[in-house]
Formats: C-alpha cells, structure tokens, sequence
C-alpha cells in the first residue's frame, strides 16, 4: 500500500513542482482558478477538487508526460496474437513502454509540452471513460478493459496536494493577510533544515575528484537547496524590513555552487569531460566568498553561477543590515560620531564591490547575465543590491505599504506625502544612494505601473515589487529634502540637480507629467496614486463548443476574475510575431496565454485610477485585424495603457477596451454586441462608445453601422474600408463549409454526425488540418451583413444605412497600405511578377485594353524595364490605391454624418522589406505609443498627435475640416499633422486610377486587383 499509494504519488509530486517551475504559464493560470475558488483566506480541501477543474488537469498532465514507471506490468500472452504486423506467440511477455502512449502524437499535440489544458475535456475520473468501452475516448491513465486500482488512491490526493503547493510555493502576494506573521511562524521549520542539512554537507568530502557523478550530484543538490533557503529567509529582510533568517558568517559555511555547465550535464562522461576542462579540485566557501568582497580582495573571486551571485547579494544585504542597525546604536549615543559614519562608508564600499562583481560576471558571461530581465537571476540580484542600499540610509518599514494595494488613490498619495515630508538629513552617502537606486525608481514608470499589486504585477515576484516600492520611496523623501533646503536657502549641489533632472526625464518618457503647480516632491507623491486599473481575460460570453452561438456573460458584481490574458481564439500561435514581421519591429512578448475554442472570448479593459466614483467616461472599443484569419487582444502592440495615460495627460481620459473574436472556421457565429450596460460597470459611458477597427477589424467596425441597436456613437476606421475585404456570399460559405468536413474527415458522417463530431474536433486539429487552407470570412447575411458592398452602393449613397445611430466616422489608410500582401499572398510570385500581372491584367480588361494600357503605364509596369523587386513595389502600390486608400475615400464620402478623413503617412523607420515607406499596421503601432521608445522625436511627435487626435475624436472633437467640406485628409508627416482639401495631397497615378475608374468602374479595377491576387 505504502509502495502504491504513497512513494508513487510522492512522485509525482516531485514532477509536478519540476514542472510548474518549467512553466510559469501554467502556474498563472492554475493561481487564478485557485484564488477565484479558495481566496487568500483558507487551504483548499478535497471538496473543492470538483470546482479545480484546471488543477484536476494538472494532475492528469503530470502523470502523462512524466509516468511514476516507465513500463507497464508485464503479462503473458495466452494465446497467439496479430497486432498490425507483428505475430506475438503464446506464453511471450509483453510490457507495454509508458513512452509510446503517453507521447503518441496522433492523441496529443506537442506532446513534449506540459499543457493541462489537454485534459480539461476529460473532466471526470478515468473509471468514467474506462466505463463507456470506447478506448479512443479514454483519458492516459489506464489501457485495456479493466481499470487500474491506483486510480483511485492517486487522484484525490494528488489534485488536493498540488493545490496546496500552489498556495504554499507559487502564490501571488495579496495585501489582505499578515503575510509576515505567517513567515516567521515558518522560522523554526527554516532554521532546523538548514542546519542539518549544512552539518551533513561539511562531514563529507568537498573534493570533485573523489566522488562519482551521482554522488555529485546529490550533493550539489543539497548545496543548492541551502542556497534557495538563505535567499527565502533573508528575502523577508527585502519584503518586511525585519531581521534576516540567517547570518553572514557560519550559516555560509557551505562550499559555492559550481559551474552550470556541470550542474546541466547529462551523462557521467559529459560530467567527467567538463570537470577536467573547467573545475579546480576544490572550491572556496561562501562564507569566504563573502570575505573577500567585505575585504575588498576580490581580484580572484569567481562566481561560476548567477545562483551563486545571487546568494552572495542576499548576504551583502545581510550584512549591510547589521551595519545599520551598529550604526543606529552608535548614533543614538554619539550622533555625530565618526564611528557611525565610518560603518556607513564601510557599508557603501561593500555594496559598490558587489556591483562590481555584477559587472565582471557581465563580461565573462555576456549570454547569461542580463539584468533587464525580469525573469532572469542577475535582475533579482541587482533588485537586491539596491533594496541594501536603501535598507543601509533609511528604515523605510515605518511607511505601511499595503495602503499602496488599496484602490483610494487619494489615501496613497497623502500616505507618500507625509511620509516624504519628514525629512532625511542630506550628506554624501545617501547622494551616493540615491543615485545607485535610480534605476529601481525608474523600472516601473518605464514598465508602465509603478505599483505592483495582484491585478498587475506581471510576472514580478514580491521581493522585487517591495525593493521598487523602497527605492521609490527613498527617492521621493530625498527630492522633499532638497525642496526643503533649497526654500532654506540651500541650494542643490550639481550632482544633485543631474539627478533631478534625470527623474523628470524619466517621468516625462513614461509620460507622467509633474504638475508645475506644485513642487517636485509633491507632483512624486500624486504620482504614487496615478497608475491605471488593468482588467484582463474578462470572459463576456460563454461557448458549450467552438461553433456554439454565444451566450452573454453578466457578473452582477461578484464572479470576475480578470488577472491574466485569456486565451486566443483558434489561430496560429506564432501570429503576433507575424504581425511584427509586418510592422518591421518586435516588442517584448509575455507568456503565451494559449488557445481556445470556448474560452476565447474575452476582453481586456484599461481604466484610469481617477474614474472611480467619478463622472462616466467615453470608451475606446479596438478590434484588432489579421484577415479574420489570425489575431488576439493580449499581443503586446495592442496593450492600451500607454494611450489611457496619454488621455489622462491630456485631461480627457477614456477607458480602453480590446476584444477577442472567433477567427477562422470558428468565427462569425459570435455575439455581435457587447450589451452597453456592460461598460459601466468599468467607469464607462455606453453613450459615448467609439469603436476602432485595424484593416479586418476595420471591415468589422463598419459593419456595426449596420445594426438596428446603437452600438457606437463613433467608430474610427484604419486601412480596411469597404468594399475591401468583401464578405461571402451563402453559396460561397457552403463551399467553406464543405471543405471543412472534407478536411476532419467527416464526409461521410450524416448531419446530425457531423455536428456532433465538429462539437468535439479540439483547437489544435482545426490548426492542423484547416488553418490557412480554407477561407472564411464573413458571411452575407442579410442583416448585419446585408449585402456586398460596392464602390457603386458607395456612390449612389446606399453603401452605409441613411438612418444609422453613429455620429461621426474617422476613416484613414496609408500611402503603402498594400505592403501587407508584401507578406502574405504576393511573396512567392515576386520573381517574373511583372510579367505576370500584365498579363493578369490584360486579360481582365481583355474589352478595354487601352484602359489596361494606362493602368500598367501609371504604375510603371508596362515597359518590362523594371527589376523584379521594383516590380513588386508598383504592384504593391497599386493595391495600396485600389485596395485602401480608394475605399478609405470613398466610404468617407458615402457616409451620412460627419466624417473625417486621416492619411497616416510617416515612413517606417525600421529595417526591412518596405523601410521608408507608410506601411500598413503602422498607424495602429504608433496610436497605442507602444513603439515610441523606438521612434526619433519626430515621429514620436506624429505617434503622440495622432493618438491625442484619436481621443479628441471619442469626445467628439476633431481639429480639422469634415470631408464632406473640404473633401481631403489630415496627412499626419513628419512630426506634424496637416490638412490637404481636395486632391492636393494624391499622386499622379491614384488621380490616372480614379480617371480610368471613371470609364469602367472602380469596382471592375477592383475586380482587376482580386483577380491578380486570387487567380481561379
């Protein structure tokens, strides 16, 4: 029972903290169900296990990829058995290898991925699907026809287990326990393992060449399980300000950690190689270590691991720690005293050792030593360094930091000001400080948050969300101490002024604003308070399968869990590097929140922390494009924090709002409306919504106008205008729909078979089989959809409704709109592309060739003097005119409001295929300022005017002339925006396109277009 039941579920125990520290992703998503089920207030129990069905999941998954055996029990044979080609006598043993079922790539998808997820369609027990006799609808567990009985002995403890390690090891830090008292209540327990632990390390031979590789290993382990133990129990040092767990001296008496190389060896032989190659026959303590950096004498110090920097930070901070704390005693005798100075001056000179090594390590070690990543050991290590310098000037534990996690914005910023207010003596030290500690103020504001609470705190961990907390903290008091002297009479020194002047650049950059009203303390205080609430993966509506009709979601004011992204609909994972392929430039991207067929949609809302009890504001709706083939609201160039910044900057704030769509075979059964009482809940004015459309999200902004409810009292239009992108027809859609069962195989499935096998088809088979193969788009359907849309319906007036609620439409379009099909569709036909098109476009203008003619010659494709590559560009260029700006034009013109018309002309200034030209997407990665750090302040200019000119346009303001006035565009160029009435600001080639357009249609030079890029 013992073997059965408890070594093996120890087991897998064991696997499974492997496996959530090798997939943080994981442990977010787990977390969030965890705290929407127990809360911070209780442990979880085995009754909760039916409300954990994520976690239940988690247990299934471990036991798949990383079984507590490698074989199955053997069996004799009795009788003689066919299995495919293999004849298997009687009276033969046969052990089935764990291996082939567990990573059978017909069942699972990326089997070497640990992904709970798999399992959230096998919710119940294996002896339910053991139970049905169908064996391709069993979940892992088991094979064959009976059940095995460790099922029943390894789920419920294993499920409830996994919970609790998740609340003891991996959860997010909540302001609404004393989480102090609950870590020194774990003292004792620390002290006790750490000691014996360290005993049995020093009664052992530290010599490498006397032990085995095994032996090593083990030990290193130990070694290694001793380091994570200091670093937790001096890290409170970092969170509380209270005395560290451990001492600088005996309890370092345990030799360093050595080299990763060896540590990631994965045979005897690679072990043995690399420790004649790079290990000495014996290895300093840490204890030493220490030594030599208090010493100064650290010329032949050796890290050999970022683990090891990081244990010998944490005992730096240690040590500083006692510093202080002399130096207190000291100074409360003999303030002025030497002695108390000089501990001080000693304190700083360890710490600037320290850093030095920092920046050794960097050098010998350049591949693993980034300090800007958050994830990474040299960040932690140098988010330490700069919490000793702060813990070595000032105690900043007098200041109650969990009235920061509150919501009261006026509380934290009287709470920060009163604590600045008491004033900090200035000297050389805390200059000295306070410049070391810069960075840790600067980080956040450069993160976008300053705060770190639950809601928002990435992927930061709380050591580093309290040592920024400090360092801002400490800074803040010193500018209130400068102000003060200055007003005094004393005036800040030149040092001091260049880091005054280096704060303000950091808060302009982040784009805070000091309030010239009031002093510069004053405006960091305020500052405290003004950061934004992030909602995200809020799901709106539920789905039973991925065609499902939606069913809205309403929370009444209880049930809403909206921490993490939700999960992209069902497209390519790889789309948001896609799409920074387009843009030229990539940002950061976070952890993959996965895909999903019924969990997909969701949004994500950003909400200044002013609104709060505040007047109701307008709301800005994003639906991002991509084809109605691949996109999702969590990609980082749509995050919408920096743009609420900037309309809280400009004193129109808005809230933001970014949506998931079903894209694909899944899409275009969703529900179209997100009910407007909706917003309010989130600060927002349902009268006031304006919705913003990128290229296909464009095509699905204006199709809102369509609708018989108001959904939107302003809709903002961006390269994707009708008729671009034309919906299908029914007929067309039975044809997708065709070639979607032919694809799965179910052809020869009845309706009602079908449907039901569609129902259970997972996500990952509908990537595989169908995305990028089949077409979908969305479908005519008489009411939404009503019709085609036409450059003809456009003319004649009856391409947007006559009696539409919306108000007022912002249309733009960019000069190389067309680089998209750069990307996709065109890259393959470059070479002879010439050729080809004229020959494309002889053919459809076979009854007007000299209007073919023209339009070659306009566009410079008529001669066959062009190379391949310039070639491509005027081909590209034509579909810019004809397929963007035309539309763009057009529509603006058609509507029967007011309408605006925008060219966002600035010039891709990143290196690629199109550098130096209005590409498309572009406008939308300058309106979110997202890539502003990467711009010139030129274009950081345009990015900052549009993006103002944007929220302007949600309050319904707009600075320039309505088209239907001056008939031209706002042409944002160059740092400036400027209005062009008529054609002043067209080529010569878009007014040769308009006039041949005239003498066939523009929908026939449109129909020329489609039928180049998608030949029959």
């Amino acid at each position: 029972m013992i073997e059965a039941g408890s070594e093996t579920t120890s087991s897998a125990l064991n696997s499974c903290i492997l496996h959530l520290a090798a997939y943080p992703s994981v442990q977010h998503v787990a977390n969030a169900e965890l705290t929407s089920v127990v809360g911070d207030e209780r442990s979880p129990s085995f009754s909760d296990k039916e409300h954990l069905p994520y976690i239940r999941a988690m247990g299934k998954e471990i036991l798949r990829i990383r079984p507590v055996t490698t074989i199955g029990s053997p069996h004799y044979t009795t009788s003689d058995v066919l299995y495919k080609d293999y004849r298997i006598p009687k009276d033969v043993v046969v052990a089935i290898p764990q291996y082939l079922l567990h990573f059978d790539s017909a069942k699972w998808d990326h089997p070497e991925v640990f992904d709970p997820s798999r399992y959230l369609a096998y919710p119940e027990k294996a002896g339910v699907y053991a139970a049905q006799g169908n064996p391709d609808a069993r979940d892992h567990y088991d094979f064959g026809a009976r059940l095995g009985r460790g099922v029943s002995l390894v789920d419920p403890p294993l499920s409830a287990v996994q919970a609790k390690f998740l609340l003891a090891f991996y959860a997010t830090f909540s302001g609404e326990q004393d989480l102090a008292s609950a870590c020194l209540g774990e003292t004792g327990f620390f002290i006790m393992i750490y000691n014996r632990a360290r005993q049995r390390l020093q009664q052992e031979t530290s010599v490498i060449a006397d032990m085995t590789w095994s032996h090593w290993v083990q030990r290193e382990s130990w070694k290694r399980v001793l380091a994570g133990l200091y670093i937790s129990g001096t890290m409170r040092t970092v969170i509380y300000g209270i005395n560290p767990l451990f001492n600088s001296t005996k309890d370092l008496d345990v030799e360093m950690l050595h080299s990763d190389a060896l540590w990631n060896a994965q045979s005897s032989g690679e072990w043995l190689g690399l420790q004649a190659q790079k290990e000495s026959s014996s290895i300093t303590t840490s204890e030493a270590a220490l030594v030599k950096i208090l010493s100064g004498t650290t010329s032949d110090l050796s890290m050999g691991t970022n683990f090891s920097m990081l244990l010998l930070t944490h005992a730096t901070l240690v040590h500083t720690w006692h510093l202080r704390q002399t130096a207190e005693i000291l100074g409360r005798s003999a303030p002025q005293g030497s002695m108390s100075q000089s501990l001080l001056r000693e304190g700083l000179a360890t710490l600037g050792r320290c850093r030095a090594l920092f920046h050794t390590a960097k050098i010998n070690n350049p591949d693993d030593s980034d300090e800007t990543d958050i994830l990474s050991l040299p960040f932690s290590s140098y988010v330490v360094c700069r919490a000793s310098y702060v813990r070595l000037v000032d105690n900043t534990t007098s200041f109650n930091r969990l009235c920061l996690t509150s919501g009261d914005s006026e509380a934290i910023a009287s709470s920060v000001a009163a604590f600045a207010s008491r004033r900090e003596p200035r000297s050389a030290q805390l200059l000295e400080v306070v410049g070391k500690t810069l960075k840790g103020f600067q980080l956040p504001f450069k993160m976008g948050h300053l705060l770190v609470r639950k809601t928002a705190a990435f992927r930061w961990s709380v050591e580093h969300a309290i040592a920024s907390w400090d360092a801002g903290l400490l800074v803040t008091k010193w500018v209130h101490s400068v102000e003060v002297d200055a007003v005094n009479g004393i005036e800040p020194s030149p040092r001091e002024r260049d880091l005054l002047a280096d704060m303000k650049d950091v808060l302009e950059e982040a784009d805070y604003d000091p309030d010239d009203s009031r002093s510069f303390a004053a405006s960091l205080a305020r500052i405290w308070s003004f950061f934004l609430q992030d909602f995200r993966g809020v799901k709106y509506a539920d789905l039973s399968h991925w065609y499902d009709e939606a069913r809205l979601i309403e929370y009444h004011g209880s049930g809403l869990v909206a921490e993490r992204y939700g999960p992209q609909a069902v497209s390519d994972p790889e789309g948001v590097h896609g799409e920074h392929l387009i843009i030229q430039r990539a940002l950061p991207v976070g952890d993959f929140p996965g895909i999903s067929g019924v969990d997909c949609l969701n949004l994500n809302v950003t909400i200044p922390r002013e609104t709060k009890g505040s007047r109701a504001l307008p709301v800005l709706v994003f639906i991002h494009g991509g084809g109605f083939m691949t996109g999702s609201n969590w990609w980082p160039q749509y995050d919408t924090k920096k743009l609420v910044q900037l309309s809280v900057k400009k004193e129109s704030p808005i809230v933001a709002v970014t949506i998931n769509y079903r894209l694909g075979a899944p899409g275009f059964l969703t529900s179209k409306d997100l009910r407007a009482a909706g917003f309010k809940s989130f600060g927002g004015d349902p009268e006031q919504v304006t919705v913003v459309g990128e290229s296909a999200g464009g095509i699905s902004t204006v199709r809102l106008l369509h609708a018989k409810e108001p959904l939107a009292s302003r809709i903002v239009v961006l390269g994707g205008s009708p008729p671009a992108l034309p919906p299908m027809t029914a007929e067309a859609a039975e044809g997708a729909y065709e070639a979607v069962v032919e694809a799965l195989g179910f052809e020869k499935l009845h309706t009602a078979g079908r449907i039901e096998a569609l129902c259970k088809t997972r996500p990952e088979e509908l990537l595989e089989k169908i995305e990028g193969k089949i077409q979908f788009l969305p479908v005519v359907d008489g009411d939404t959809v009503p019709d085609i849309p036409t450059f003809e319906a456009a003319a004649s007036g009856t391409l947007v409704p006559r009696d539409t609620a919306c108000k007022s439409v912002m249309v733009g379009y960019a000069p190389f709109d067309g680089s998209i099909f750069g990307f996709v569709a065109l890259p393959q036909r470059r070479e002879n592309i010439a050729a080809a098109f004229t020959q494309s476009v002889t053919s459809s203008l076979k009854d007007a060739p000299d209007v073919a003619a023209k339009l070659l010659k306009a566009y410079g494709i008529d001669d066959g003097s062009k190379s391949d590559e310039e070639a491509f560009v005027n081909v590209l260029q034509l579909a810019s005119d004809i397929g963007f700006q035309a539309p763009a034009r057009r529509f603006a013109a058609s509507f029967p409001g007011d309408s605006y018309l925008v060219e966002f002309a600035e010039r891709n200034p990143w290196d690629g295929p199109f550098k130096g030209f209005g590409t498309h997407v572009l406008d939308v990665a300058f309106l979110f300022q997202n890539y502003n750090e990467h711009l010139d302040a030129g274009q950081r200019a345009s990015a900052e005017l549009f993006a103002a000119d944007v929220v302007d346009f949600t309050y319904g303001k707009v600075a320039w002339e309505k088209h239907k006035d001056g008939n031209g565009p706002a042409v944002y160029q160059n740092g400036t925006r400027a209005y062009k009435e008529g054609d002043a600001g067209t080529t010569q080639r878009y007014r040769c396109l308009m006039e041949l357009g005239e003498a066939v249609g523009l929908d026939a030079l449109m129909g020329v277009w489609e039928e180049f890029l998608f030949p029959h």
